[in-house]
């Protein structure tokens, strides 16, 4: 059984966990007649070359702010396209088209599409979103104010409201704090109400 990934707007998690991955329409007619698919690309050893479409996909003006890394097993046997971005695709097989990519020297910019739905049968996991860059496993309710953690400019200028400023700003901050008046998030935060 092949392994692939398909990426998905996060909104579309529970209801792809429920009913499968529904095919999308494609700009182009597929050489067995249709023109709908699911984009795929095989599970790699590299984490980074398997997500590889994360980052092209969250260049478009409208993509979704998270998506969800959706990993499904399709049989060898099950016919596929497989192409380079922007050429036209070749029909092979799911295993032979895994084959195909593992075996690039660099594997960027390649693509699966498999013409069929992708049954819920078929997906092994939804990976949640809990870590990450944007989640730290320490979260902080106000940023450090020292030079390093905050960059330069009147905004982001700590004061001594702030309690970490004066614990790494030392006597070289003084004159900073001085400036600054008030610290940014806590003047940020001030005047509104957190909405429960």
């Amino acid at each position: 059984m092949a392994r692939y990934v398909h990426m998905a707007p996060e909104a579309a998690a529970r209801r792809i966990a429920r009913s499968g991955i529904a095919p999308t329409r494609l700009a182009l007619r597929l050489p067995g007649g249709g023109d709908r698919a699911v984009w795929a690309f095989p599970v790699l050893p590299s984490y980074t070359l398997t997500h590889q479409w994360l980052r092209e996909l969250k260049r478009r003006c409208r993509s979704p702010r998270t998506m969800v890394a959706v990993t499904f097993r399709i049989p060898d046997e099950q016919p596929v396209l497989v192409r380079y971005y922007g050429e036209a695709p070749r029909a092979m097989s799911a295993a032979a088209a895994s084959g195909l990519i593992r075996a690039r020297p660099d594997p960027l910019g390649w693509e699966v599409m498999v013409p069929r739905r992708i049954a819920a049968r078929e997906i092994i996991a939804t990976p949640p979103q809990r870590i990450g860059w944007r989640t730290t496993t320490r979260r902080q309710a106000f940023p450090c104010g020292c030079p390093v953690c905050i960059p330069p400019g009147p905004a982001a200028l700590g004061s001594a409201s702030c309690p970490r400023r004066a614990a790494h700003a030392g006597a070289g901050g003084r004159a900073l704090r001085r400036a600054a008046g008030r610290c940014a998030v806590s003047a940020a935060g001030s005047g509104r109400r957190r909405r429960r």
